[in-house]
């Protein structure tokens, strides 16, 4: 998955970016930076990871 693609996804989720930001730790700056640009691939696991809780988290 690209960074572009776990965007959409987060977008299509309708969590916030600042929420999924908050997850990892970060400010949601530093996160849309780290997602603006396939370079920072290795900070995905960390984001996908707070993504996937939130949504879980959404579900129940």
């Amino acid at each position: 998955m690209t960074n572009a693609e776990l965007k959409q996804k987060i977008k299509e989720s309708r969590i916030k970016m600042w929420e999924v930001a908050e997850r990892v730790g970060v400010s949601d700056i530093t996160l849309a930076r780290w997602l603006r640009s396939e370079k920072n691939i290795q900070k995905q696991p960390l984001v996908l990871k707070a993504f996937n809780e939130l949504q879980v988290e959404k579900e129940v």
